[in-house]
């Protein structure tokens, strides 16, 4: 049961995750529009976002950290 509770967590937390950041962007209506105007100027990051959202790109391959736009969306953000 270990095993599969391991299994499960390594496959399904990252979709959790990305689930539960993107509600939270939806519930503010001005870090919603301010998303989808970065995510204009950026239509590949949109179109990899919705793909994982989709389940058509595993979630766990989905890191801001790696695609190195962490800091970017971070500094740029309407809070700060």
């Amino acid at each position: 049961l270990a095993s599969y509770a391991r299994d499960w967590s390594h496959e399904l937390d990252p979709k959790w995750r990305f689930a539960t950041h993107l509600q939270r962007v939806i519930r503010r209506p001005a870090l919603a529009e301010w998303t989808v105007a970065a995510l204009a100027r950026r239509p590949r990051l949109a179109s990899y976002l919705l793909a994982v959202a989709g389940d058509l790109v595993p979630p766990s391959a989905c890191s801001l950290r790696r695609m190195g736009i962490h800091g970017a969306m971070r500094s740029h953000s309407p809070h700060g």
